[in-house]
């Protein structure tokens, strides 16, 4: 099973959720044992400091994973919070499963020019960006066992679309007049 957020720049910069039935959907039903049903939790786990290969839009600094904490990463230029661009958060609430992806800044799409192709080319977190899910699960008198989904989560931002078009209404003229001499006219 896979989960994926795939966000698109086209109607600006997005948040996406992804539902807490796809990441249970993750992992097999958690069984408890003799001891009972006590809880079922959730959290992230990705490389703190991971290269992305992914740059926002007129930055040359690479976006780095940076952990915030067991249930959020952001992706940041420089590597911290401190300094430098956030370019996404991906989270994941702790209780019931729900991932939401914010793209926070413009980020570079590797193909250029005006084709389908360059329009709607796409960045991934992938490798040492990769994001995935810990599933906690806790029987009645405190026992616990984790398990890492099989895949990461898919998370993509497409790019979005430049576009020009003519007024068909509208026209430039200019009109020159000799009787006076030569002459200059800007449109």
């Amino acid at each position: 099973a896979t989960a994926s957020a795939s966000l698109d720049e086209t109607g600006g910069l997005q948040t996406v959720t992804i539902a807490a039935g796809t990441i249970t959907g993750l992992f097999n039903a958690p069984t408890y044992g003799q001891d009972g049903a006590g809880t079922t939790g959730y959290a992230l786990s990705g490389t703190d400091g991971g290269a992305t290969g992914i740059y926002i839009t007129g930055n040359t600094n690479e976006v780095k994973l940076v952990k915030i904490s067991n249930t959020e990463f952001q992706g940041w230029t420089s590597g911290d919070t401190t300094n430098g661009t956030k370019a996404f958060t991906v989270s994941i609430d702790g209780s019931t499963g729900v991932v939401t992806v914010t793209q926070n800044a413009a980020i570079n799409q590797p193909v250029a020019g005006n084709t389908a192709d360059a329009y709607n080319d796409a960045v991934s977190l992938t490798g040492t960006a990769a994001i995935s899910v810990v599933q906690k699960v806790t029987d009645g008198d405190g026992d616990w066992a984790t398990a890492t989904s099989a895949k990461p989560l898919d998370i993509a931002f497409h790019d979005d679309a430049p576009s020009a078009s003519a007024n068909a209404v509208a026209t430039a003229s200019a009109s020159l007049d000799e009787t006076g001499g030569l002459q200059t006219v800007t449109i």
